[in-house]
């Protein structure tokens, strides 16, 4: 029997806490602590990097497809950027490595740009859309589908409140998650927000 699978996406406005490495790995070795047996995918959103596309775009419009794969490149950048301070974490860029991985626990931080471009749209399910409405949140949700993973954590830089929690377009208009994320959110048996402990200072 393999490894159960837990998709986590790390919040790209996570990156600038000033204790971000060290939380991040409390975070990581309690969970695994708790839950051995589990394999973890990582993925990380584009946070500022991506923040300054959309300032770009509404300064003067990108077309939306290209709009999207460079936002989906700064998601790339920025989960790099991860994988230096974090080179404990195996960096895995191709989808088929990564099936390989998840079957037995551990951990992998994954590169999603390949698995959008190649393998997603042909996977059982709808695929993603093209545009701002699917962000890193439905990224990662998409993923954990095609993985058929047991759990999602969304990591964030805020809690959710207790509506948003239980009403997924409460969540889309508080900003907390995008437009697409609650028709995946359905198809997953189990979907957590959680923030990052620590004190960032």
């Amino acid at each position: 029997m393999g490894a159960a699978i837990e998709v986590v996406k790390i919040g790209g406005s996570l990156l600038t806490r000033n204790d971000f490495v060290p939380a991040m790995r409390q975070w990581l070795e309690q969970a695994s602590r708790s839950q051995p047996a589990v394999h973890r995918v990582l993925i990380v959103g584009g946070g500022a990097l991506v923040d300054a596309l959309r300032t770009l775009d509404a300064t003067t419009p990108i077309d939306s497809v290209a709009a999207h794969w460079q936002a989906v490149r700064l998601m790339q950048v920025a989960g790099m950027v991860v994988g230096n301070w974090l080179p404990e974490w195996p960096l895995v860029d191709r989808y088929d490595d990564l099936l390989v991985r998840i079957a037995k626990p551990g951990v992998s931080l994954f590169l999603a740009e390949g698995f959008l471009r190649s393998e997603e749209p042909d996977l059982p399910g709808n695929p993603l859309p093209v545009g701002w409405q699917a962000t890193s949140d439905s990224i990662a949700a998409r993923l954990a589908i095609c993985l058929e993973a047991g759990s999602l954590v969304l990591l964030k830089s805020r809690e959710a409140s207790p509506e948003e929690r239980s009403d997924w377009q409460r969540a889309v208009a508080g900003g907390l998650v995008d437009e697409c994320f609650p028709r995946l959110a359905k198809q997953l048996p189990v979907v957590r927000i959680q923030t990052l402990p620590g004190h960032d200072g």
